[in-house]
């Protein structure tokens, strides 16, 4: 599995444009066709960033399909993984108060 599979796996990620998530992998020092070697720093970091980013998401409806993001969930992996990256945060948001 590479970093770029193994970021994509996640809820939310997986909806954003590749080409974000190839550029958060390279700005994080990370290769997206190198193999996954678990979570490092960096990796924790750019699944942060990530995560960040979907929850910035608006809700997608078209006809009878729609699709709600969970912010708070995706906020909560934001803490998590900044946590497991060894970043302490607080009052970090969904951006949503800069609207």
């Amino acid at each position: 599995m590479t970093n770029f599979e193994a970021i994509y796996s996640f809820p939310g990620i997986d909806n954003l444009d590749e080409v974000l998530v190839n550029k958060i992998l390279v700005d994080r020092g990370l290769q997206a066709t190198a193999t996954y070697s678990g979570e490092t720093n960096e990796f924790c970091l750019a699944v942060a960033d990530l995560s960040k980013h979907a929850a910035s998401l608006p809700d997608f409806s078209d006809g009878k399909v729609s699709e709600k993001i969970s912010r708070a969930a995706l906020m909560a992996r934001v803490e998590e993984y900044l946590e497991k990256a060894g970043v302490k945060q607080t009052n970090i948001t969904d951006g949503t108060d800069s609207w």
